[in-house]
């Protein structure tokens, strides 16, 4: 082997030391902000998850670059619910005189959503649509997996006035927040304005289920239309609330199959 191969042997060794260096120190400082990140969560681990359980956004259905992340923009409902955790407290901003379209069954996993109007103007409308699976007619819904809670405030809910397929019946899932045996569902209205329905078909707010308790709160606020507040009722029960709500044109708190006293209660008589 010559001087000059042995130069260059050499070299190749300086220079892999030095990446070896190089990369021990990298790693280093990668380890390090990694446990400056651990410490800092580890240390307001209970602020951190109170944070991420109190989740919240503006939906836009007009906006172009939704941000989709906690406190952010989102284009649908739908988006900023599957954004948050299981068991979270959502707020849902949604922008005066826009309107919001539901044309697939939105999942709740035990979450509590609160469906507010931001700021001045008109109220935003939400607009639930009728699909069919070729089978049966029902309505985008909420779906409740666990207990669930949904409040709206100074909204125009829009329910299905016909069939999405004439040629099939409707089904079960005919109300606004669907139904899951076994469980508490609530739902509430804060000066809002519930419009649709359809001759001969029970769509309404809550589809009641067998073992489930309802509870459903109308405060300054009026159901128009052939519209139900609880649907069903057989082996379930309800407790109805009003005060200054009014039922027009068709629009009843209960379904034909429940009996007061029986398997609901309400103030409204």
């Amino acid at each position: 082997m010559s001087i000059n191969d042995i130069n260059n042997a050499a070299a190749a060794m300086n220079q892999l030391k030095g990446r070896y260096e190089g990369f021990l120190d990298d790693a280093d400082a990668q380890i390090a902000a990694r446990q400056a990140a651990y410490d800092a969560l580890s240390g307001n681990l209970k602020g951190v998850i109170a944070s991420e359980m109190n989740f919240f956004g503006t939906v836009d259905p007009d906006v172009v670059n939704p941000t989709n992340v906690r406190g952010g923009t989102f284009r649908t409902i739908s988006d900023l619910v599957a954004a948050s955790p299981a068991c979270a407290s959502v707020k849902i901003n949604l922008l005066p005189g826009k309107t919001y379209t539901v044309g697939a069954r939105i999942n709740l996993n035990n979450h509590k959503l609160f469906i507010q109007k931001l700021g001045a103007g008109d109220p935003p409308t939400i607009k639930f649509l009728a699909f069919t699976d070729g089978q049966f007619n029902s309505v985008a819904s909420f779906m409740p997996f666990g207990t669930c809670l949904i409040r709206f405030y100074d909204c125009n809910i829009e329910l299905p006035t016909a069939k999405a397929d004439d040629g099939v019946p409707w089904s079960s899932f005919t109300g606004l927040l669907g139904f899951h045996v076994s469980v508490p569902q609530v739902v509430g209205f804060y000066r809002c304005l519930v419009t649709g329905g359809a001759a001969g078909a029970q769509i309404g707010i809550i589809a009641g289920s067998t073992a489930a308790h309802s509870t459903l709160g109308l405060y300054t606020t009026t159901l128009d239309g052939p519209i139900t507040g609880v649907i069903g009722g057989s082996g379930a029960t309800a407790a109805i609330s009003v005060a200054s709500a009014t039922l027009s044109n068709g629009a009843q708190l209960i379904g034909p199959e429940s009996t007061l006293g029986t398997n609901y209660i309400t103030n409204a008589v």
